[in-house]
């Protein structure tokens, strides 16, 4: 019998960047979660991390219907709107992640080439190049256990040697 895994496991496996495990975990899982907005959170991410716009637009759009204020959600349909060269509406969800949050520098970065004059031609090449993930919500940052385990133990054997000499 195969373990049922909850969401808060699958957002673990998120933060860890193991975006096709996600999908993969989650994806049979839609009737039991068909109105989480975190189920479609990370299926949405993980599609738009792993290049799979379709996935990405269908998840992160029902996700903004469940709840319209997520910025993560919100970067991410702005860069499916960019990859599919719709710039007018892409403009209009960054101005609105910056009203929920001023400070985004995605946003900001995104608000400020197109202030610039972003061309038509110019946002090929960025999709191109693969460079439009500058305009992807920011990837999940965590430390991994061993290697926090093995800083911890580099601290505390720090601190004794401070310790000796400080006597």
């Amino acid at each position: 019998m195969a373990k049922t895994r909850t969401l808060n496991d699958i957002k673990r496996i998120f933060l860890r960047r193991r975006y096709a495990e996600v999908l993969r975990l989650l994806e049979p899982e839609v009737f039991r979660f068909r109105e989480s907005f975190l189920y479609y959170r990370l299926l949405g991410l993980s599609c738009l991390y792993l290049q799979d716009t379709g996935g990405a637009y269908s998840y992160l759009r029902r996700a903004l219907q469940i709840k319209d204020d997520d910025v993560a959600v919100l970067l991410g349909m702005a860069a499916i709107h960019l990859k599919k060269r719709n710039l007018d509406e892409a403009l209009k969800v960054w101005l609105r992640v910056l009203e929920l949050a001023p400070a985004d520098r995605t946003a900001r970065r995104a608000l400020e080439k197109v202030r610039k004059g972003m061309t038509a031609d110019e946002v090929s090449r960025l999709i191109d190049s693969g460079r439009i993930h500058f305009f992807y919500p920011p990837q999940p940052f965590t430390v991994p256990p061993a290697l926090l385990t093995w800083l911890l133990i580099g601290l505390a054997a720090a601190a004794g040697v401070i310790f000796l000499f400080v006597r």
